[in-house]
């Protein structure tokens, strides 16, 4: 089963995708078009670990703000897990507050009940719906490798 978290704050918008497994995270942002650092066209920045992280992520602190506080989940029930998270930035977020902001709208989301989906199309699908563009998807590292590799327990 596939989980969903959904947080917001102060114009940041998080979807966190959690799929049973081993370690893996990637973060996904959408900065909105006449968002601050955006212009007129959509800008979307990635960066993903599996086991180990090599260099420092071009999201910069968000990346980190952002794995801190689901890492604090996973700890609390104890699992492990692939992640996706997704922050999409609105036009209402004019000012840059910190990365504590992406942090704390982290924990917010995964202190909501989450959304159990069937599969991580139907996640992937609500999430889109959620942040208002699907346009995320295809810069995903991670997606594709959920999609095709299989676990020992699918044989």
């Amino acid at each position: 089963m596939v989980l969903l978290f959904f947080g917001e704050l102060y114009g940041n918008r998080i979807a966190c995708i959690i799929v049973p497994g081993d370690w893996k995270y990637e973060m996904i942002e959408i900065w909105g078009r006449k968002t601050l650092w955006a212009g007129d066209d959509e800008v979307i920045v990635q960066d993903w670990e599996g086991m180990t992280k090599h260099g420092y992520s071009p999201i910069s602190g968000a990346y980190y703000s952002a794995r801190l506080a689901v890492c604090e989940y996973l700890n609390k029930i104890q699992r492990s897990a692939r992640v996706i998270v997704v922050r999409s930035i609105s036009s209402e977020y004019w000012a840059p507050l910190g990365t504590w902001v992406i942090r704390e709208a982290t924990r917010k989301a995964m202190k909501l009940p989450p959304v159990s989906c069937e599969s991580l199309d139907a996640a992937i699908g609500k999430a889109s719906a959620v942040l208002g563009s699907g346009s995320w998807v295809s810069h995903s590292t991670l997606i594709p490798e959920l999609r095709t590799q299989r676990t020992l327990f699918q044989f």
